[in-house]
C-alpha cells in the first residue's frame, strides 16, 4: 500500500484535480465488508484516494471540497463507478462473488443524469446489478425528496440495492424509509467506537439494529476497531461490520489475499465469544463492567468536588477571619481619632479660655524680671506731707484709725507701753528732729 503524504501538503486546485482525473491518477482501494453471523466477507466499499506523482497517495478529504465547489464531483463520482463495476466483474471471474458499494454524492443524487449512468456503466461493464449496492447519506436524500424519491426508486427498479450511509448523523426523518427502497441502514463509525464504553451508544446502535430490521433490511457497522465492538454488535444482532478489525482500504490486486486475512480475523474472533444465547450475556456482562467503571470515575470526580467545595469553604472562611481582623483595625483606628480629635477640641477650649490670663501673667513675670532689686531703705522715704506733731509710730506714719494728723495740743503726750519709741536710724531721727523744733 502507498505510503501516505506528509501533513504540510500545498492546498488542491480544480486544474490539478482535473489533470488528475484525465491522467489516471485516481485509485479505487476497497476494504472488505463482513457478515457478522457467518464469519464470511461478502462484499466491498470502493474508496477514492488521488495517487499525486510527487505528494504520494492524498486521502478524500484533500480534494472532495474542491471537486464539489469545481462542479468536478459528477463526473467523479461516475469515473470511481465505472472503475468499481469493472472491477467485480474481473473478482467474478476469478470466483470472488462480492457485491460492491459504492458512494454517491449530494450533487449526483440531485444530478438529472444519475439515472442514465447508472443504467449506461451496467450495460458497459456487464455487471449484474444485484452485484451493485449505492450508498447515499440522509442529507442528500432530504435535500430534495420529491426528486430523490423518484431518481431512487428508478435505480431500484433495475435491481441496484440502496443504503443509508452514515445513518443518524445528519437530517434524520423516518418518512424516507418508507417511501424508499433502502436496502441497508449503516451505523455511524462515531456510535461503534463507543460502543462497550458508552450504553447511550449501545443503545443507539441497538436502536439502529431494530429499526432496520423493522423495515425489512439490514444493518451495517462501521468503523469496527476492536474485538469487543464486534462481541457487543454479534450479540445486538447486528448483521454486518467494517471497519479496520477486519481490513483496512487494499488495492484491488490484493483484494483476494486480504479476503482471506478478514475472514481468518473472524475465525479467530468466533472462537474468542460464547455462542449462542450466552454472546448477549458475554457482552451484558462487558455493558456492566463498562458501567461500573464509568461509576467508579464517576465517584472520583464526585470526591474531588466535594475536596474542592470544602477547600472553598476553608478559603471563604480565612477570608472572613481576614476581613474581621481588618474590621477590628478599622474601629480601633475611629476611636484613635475620636479621641484625637476631642484631646485636639479640650485644647482648643483650653487655649480659649486660659490664654489671656496667661499673657497678663508672663508680661507680670517679664516686668519684676527687668526692675532692679535693692536692700532694706535707711531714710530712704521723704517726711509725710503732714506735720509730725507728737510721737512718731516706729512706721513713720500717724497712728492708725486717725487719717490724717492728730491736732498739735500743745504738749507732748507721755509715752506708753504700747507705743514704742522711734528706733530708726540716726539720720531718719534727725530729720524728724528738725521737723518739730
Amino acid at each position: 500500500m502507498p505510503p501516505a503524504p506528509p501533513a504540510d501538503l500545498p492546498p488542491r486546485t480544480e486544474a490539478a484535480l482535473r489533470e488528475a482525473m484525465l491522467g489516471d491518477q485516481l485509485v479505487v482501494p476497497y476494504q472488505p465488508v463482513v457478515d457478522l453471523t457467518r464469519g464470511t466477507v461478502v462484499g466491498l466499499e470502493a474508496l477514492v484516494r488521488w495517487q499525486h506523482p510527487e505528494d504520494g497517495l492524498i486521502p478524500p478529504d484533500d480534494f472532495i471540497p474542491v471537486a464539489e465547489s469545481g462542479g468536478l464531483i459528477v463526473a467523479l463520482g461516475a469515473t470511481v463507478l465505472e472503475l468499481a463495476c469493472r472491477q467485480a466483474v474481473r473478482w467474478h471471474a476469478q470466483g470472488l462473488r462480492l457485491h460492491v458499494a459504492v458512494n454517491l454524492s449530494t450533487r449526483q443524487v440531485a444530478h438529472p443524469d444519475l439515472l442514465r449512468t447508472v443504467t449506461r456503466v451496467l450495460r458497459e461493464t456487464g455487471l449484474d446489478p444485484e452485484h451493485l449496492v449505492l450508498e447515499v447519506t440522509e442529507s442528500a436524500v432530504m435535500e430534495d425528496a420529491e426528486a430523490a424519491a423518484t431518481v431512487l426508486s428508478a435505480i431500484a427498479a433495475l435491481g441496484v440495492s440502496l443504503s443509508i450511509d452514515d445513518f443518524g448523523t445528519g437530517d434524520s426523518s423516518l418518512v424516507y424509509l418508507k417511501r424508499y427502497p433502502i436496502r441497508a441502514l449503516k451505523v455511524d463509525r462515531s456510535f461503534v467506537g463507543g460502543m462497550g464504553a458508552s450504553a447511550r451508544d449501545d443503545a443507539i446502535v441497538a436502536s439502529v439494529v431494530g429499526l432496520a430490521r423493522a423495515v425489512g433490511g439490514s444493518c451495517i457497522a462501521e468503523g469496527v476497531e476492536s474485538a469487543e465492538q464486534y462481541a457487543v454488535l454479534v450479540a445486538l444482532g447486528c448483521d454486518f461490520g467494517q471497519g479496520w478489525l477486519f481490513g483496512r482500504g487494499e488495492p484491488s490486486e490484493d483484494l483476494p489475499a486480504a479476503v482471506l486475512r478478514a475472514e481468518a480475523v473472524l475465525r479467530q474472533l468466533r472462537a474468542g465469544v460464547p455462542a449462542d444465547g450466552s454472546q448477549r450475556d458475554h457482552a451484558g456482562d462487558q455493558r456492566d463492567q463498562a458501567a461500573e467503571d464509568r461509576d467508579h470515575v464517576g465517584d472520583r470526580r464526585d470526591h474531588a468536588g466535594i475536596e474542592r467545595d470544602l477547600a472553598g469553604a476553608r478559603r471563604d472562611e480565612a477570608a472572613d477571619r481576614r476581613d474581621l481582623a481588618a474590621d477590628a483595625r478599622d474601629s480601633a483606628a475611629d476611636r484613635r481619632d475620636v479621641a484625637a480629635g476631642k484631646r485636639d477640641e479640650a485644647a482648643e477650649l483650653a487655649e480659649s479660655h486660659v490664654g489671656p490670663e496667661a499673657d497678663s501673667t508672663r508680661l507680670e513675670r517679664s516686668v519684676q524680671a527687668r526692675r532692679p532689686v535693692s536692700g532694706p531703705r535707711r531714710c530712704a522715704t521723704a517726711a509725710p506731707p503732714w506735720p509730725t506733731v507728737g510721737p512718731v509710730r516706729g512706721n513713720g506714719r500717724p497712728p492708725s484709725g486717725t487719717g490724717r494728723p492728730p491736732a498739735a495740743t500743745g504738749a507732748s503726750q507721755p509715752e506708753t507701753a504700747s507705743t514704742p519709741r522711734w528706733t530708726g536710724s540716726p539720720g531718719a531721727t534727725a530729720g524728724h528732729r528738725g521737723s518739730s523744733s
